[in-house]
Order: structure tokens, then C-alpha cells, then sequence
């Protein structure tokens, strides 16, 4: 059984109207459902272009291939760890931006 069991009518103008698809649409929401985040005092972020998913999986992908290459020990271990490291803040700090 659904948990919402009270349907809520609303009257818009136009441009409230398209603001508000606009809006929910941008974020990857469903009417409702952006309007339960909001409700919630959520503020919905936009969705990232779908460059930055490119992005993200390159970066992903080249932290996987620094660990796997950085095997055998030497001077230059530290400085790929370092990269590595590198990274992994960049990718974090990139996924608490947009989401």
C-alpha cells in the first residue's frame, strides 16, 4: 500500500507552471517529488551536465590504473600515491558540489 494517500490540488499561472517543470525537471524529479523536497526543506541541486559523469569516470578510471601500476616499489611511489590521493579528494569534492 502507498505511504502519500492525500492528493494536494494546485493552481499555477503559466510561467509558476513552467518554472516549476523546469525546475523538477533540472534536478531529475518528478513534479511531487520536488515539491517533497522542497517540503522537506531540501533545496534540489540541478543535475550535473552528463559531462561531468565523463569527467568523473575518467577520473575514476585513471585512479584505478595509478593504483594497479604502482606496484613494485620506488622513488616515484610516493609521488603516485600522491596523485592518487590527489584525486580521490577531487572526486569527492566534485560529488558533494552537485549532489
Amino acid at each position: 500500500m502507498r505511504k502519500r494517500t492525500i492528493r494536494v490540488q494546485l493552481m499555477l499561472t503559466e510561467k509558476e507552471y513552467v518554472r516549476l517543470t523546469t525546475n523538477a525537471a533540472k534536478c531529475g524529479f518528478s513534479i511531487s517529488g520536488y515539491i517533497r523536497e522542497l517540503l522537506n526543506k531540501h533545496e534540489p541541486k540541478e543535475m550535473p551536465p552528463i559531462e561531468y559523469y565523463r569527467i568523473l569516470n575518467q577520473l575514476y578510471r585513471i585512479t584505478e590504473s595509478l593504483r594497479e601500476k604502482n606496484t613494485e616499489p620506488s622513488a616515484e611511489q610516493n609521488i603516485v600515491i600522491e596523485i592518487i590521493n590527489e584525486l580521490r579528494t577531487l572526486i569527492g569534492e566534485m560529488r558533494k558540489a552537485l549532489c
